[in-house]
């Protein structure tokens, strides 16, 4: 899983700083670690559930399905409708029944990296996962390299 994470941080590479990047991969892990979230975690890593107040979401090679339930076992994020609305503010995407794609596309095309550490913070009191670092980095980079 290490592995994992050194190629993000490869593919990352040019867009900053390697000491930030580290620094910044660092902060991720303990992010993670302080927002565990307690739900059997899928080995299926091309998936990924929003749960945002009870409105599930599957997103899927970066297509997003609101769906009726979880399954027993999902790769999770659970995050508030007032944090996403923030986030949504902070990237200049408009609320409406696309905003979460539109959210995704616009993340993959940020280029100040500190625009993430940005996105944290405004998710943080109501954001979880079940998600590792090493998992969620796992994730990342199907997405990258699917897209």
């Amino acid at each position: 899983m290490e592995n994992n994470i050194n190629k993000v941080l490869g593919r990352l590479s040019n867009v900053g700083n390697p000491i930030f990047l580290f620094k910044m991969l660092q902060e991720i892990r303990r992010y993670i670690k302080r927002h565990f979230l307690d739900y059997p975690t899928s080995h299926e890593y091309n998936t990924i559930y929003f749960d945002i107040e009870g409105k599930i979401y599957l997103i899927e090679n970066m297509l997003v399905t609101k769906v009726a339930t979880l399954p027993d076992k999902a790769n999770l994020i659970n995050l508030s409708e007032q944090a996403l609305y923030k986030i949504a503010h902070l990237l200049g995407v408009k609320n409406d029944e696309m905003m979460i794609s539109n959210l995704l596309k616009e993340m993959r095309s940020i280029k100040n990296i500190k625009k993430y550490q940005d996105l944290l913070e405004v998710g943080d009191a109501s954001f979880s996962t079940n998600l590792t670092s090493n998992q969620f980095a796992l994730i990342v980079l199907n997405q990258i390299r699917k897209n």
